[in-house]
């Protein structure tokens, strides 16, 4: 770890350990500059090295995140410091590898979040889950509040149904061209295995994508759920994701 460094750690979600990365940017003097949500609404700050660590399952086991290209050191520290102060934390669309991101490259994107932001309502889901500077207004089990929540799960049950038949699909084609590379290869058509490989690979990246979003959406599932049986909100029937 270093000035400048993107660093991040493993944080647990609705009882699950290890799910998503929290990031943020080292300044070198053992502070992070990262979006904390030890406030009442997510901020951009600049806090101890421990408090970045804080709340996590595996502590002090902290990462350093990899480009071949980006700013250096002291731009990094810049750039993460201009946002100090910011309350614009949104899980799907800006949240803390976004920032980071931001910092490091100049390009604002989630590894973490990736396809499934094209698919997911953000202002809804951040509300919530309680990310979204709103939620803290909405009392328990009123109107409004189980009405956000029941949206939510409306929304991540449409994005589950759009994409279990993909990841489906993508399972059947890799299997094909499997089997296309290992008939090539017996045959010893070398050219036909090497292209039939190459799709097999092309394929598996898809399923790869596919998988990490329904996981990403079950998982967000029972965040909801849990987050619903503890303000005591009459949730609509749901069917558990496998």
């Amino acid at each position: 770890m270093a000035k400048g460094d993107q660093i991040y750690v493993w944080r647990s979600l609705a009882g699950l350990e290890g799910v998503y990365e929290h990031h943020g940017i080292d300044c070198g003097d053992r502070t992070v500059i990262h979006y904390s949500k030890r406030w009442e609404t997510p901020t951009v700050r600049r806090t101890h090295i421990d408090t970045f660590v804080g709340e996590t399952d595996r502590p002090g086991r902290v990462r350093v995140k990899r480009y071949t290209t980006c700013y250096i050191p002291e731009t990094v520290v810049r750039r993460a410091e201009s946002r100090l102060g910011e309350q614009e934390y949104n899980l799907i669309f800006n949240n803390c590898e976004h920032f980071a991101t931001w910092c490091k490259t100049g390009v604002h994107r989630s590894a973490q979040m990736g396809p499934l932001a094209n698919r997911l309502d953000g202002s809804v889901l951040d509300q919530a889950l309680g990310t979204g500077p709103s939620l803290g207004s909405l009392p328990g089990n009123s109107p409004s509040s189980a009405d956000t929540l029941n949206r939510a799960l409306d929304d991540l049950e449409r994005s589950w149904n759009r994409l279990q038949p993909q990841y489906k699909d993508a399972k059947e084609v890799l299997q094909q061209w499997d089997q296309v590379a290992r008939v090539a290869v017996q045959g010893g058509r070398d050219d036909l295995a090497k292209g039939a490989i190459a799709k097999k690979l092309a394929a598996k990246k898809q399923l790869q994508s596919f998988g990490d979003q329904l996981s990403q959406l079950a998982k967000l599932t029972e965040k909801l759920v849990d987050r619903g049986q503890a303000l005591g909100i009459d949730l609509k029937s749901r069917r558990s994701y496998s």
